[in-house]
């Protein structure tokens, strides 16, 4: 599936999280809303990119804008610990890849898994107001993520789009 763009609708969908087995993406319609696809945190800089995002959860309930991580990995499961705001910060997990292809960032290509960890951020009306890639990743069963330093800027570049007034 291609991938999203500014002004794309943003799919709706059900997956478990951190704090429901069944959560409703779409009941965060309302609100602007940061959706990290990172693959998995066990690889390369994912796991810095989450602690920053996390480390900015009272930052994010402060602005009532609700942050969600995508996962792809079952062992990330654990990242539930780091969870301080629930109501502002949740963990999606994606293991079957489907929610991850729908948004245009997870693919197989020749038995590999080409995932793009992507930040999208949201308006109200959950259409795509910014779209923040890194490079694509190859990932083969055995081998790990390898993330862009950049991407840690572009990161510190959403931050201050939260801080803009939505048309």
């Amino acid at each position: 599936m291609a991938p999203l763009t500014v002004g794309d609708p943003a799919p709706w969908f059900i997956l478990p999280s951190t704090s429901n087995p069944n959560y409703h993406f779409d009941a965060v319609g309302g609100y602007r809303v940061v959706l990290f696809f990172f693959g998995s945190s066990r690889h390369g800089n994912s796991a810095v990119v989450l602690k920053e995002f996390c480390a900015k959860q009272s930052q994010f309930a402060a602005l009532g804008m609700p942050f969600f991580g995508v996962s792809i990995d079952p062992e990330d499961t654990e990242l539930a610990e780091v969870i301080e705001s629930p109501t502002y910060c949740k963990f999606l997990w994606d293991f079957d890849r489907d929610v991850s292809s729908r948004y245009g960032v997870c693919q197989i290509v020749d038995d590999a898994i080409v995932y793009a960890p992507t930040t999208f951020v949201l308006d109200e009306r959950l259409h795509v107001f910014g779209v923040f890639r890194s490079k694509i990743l190859t990932i083969m069963l055995s081998k790990s993520f390898r993330f862009s330093r950049t991407y840690l800027l572009l990161n510190r570049i959403i931050w201050q789009y939260l801080k803009l007034p939505f048309c």
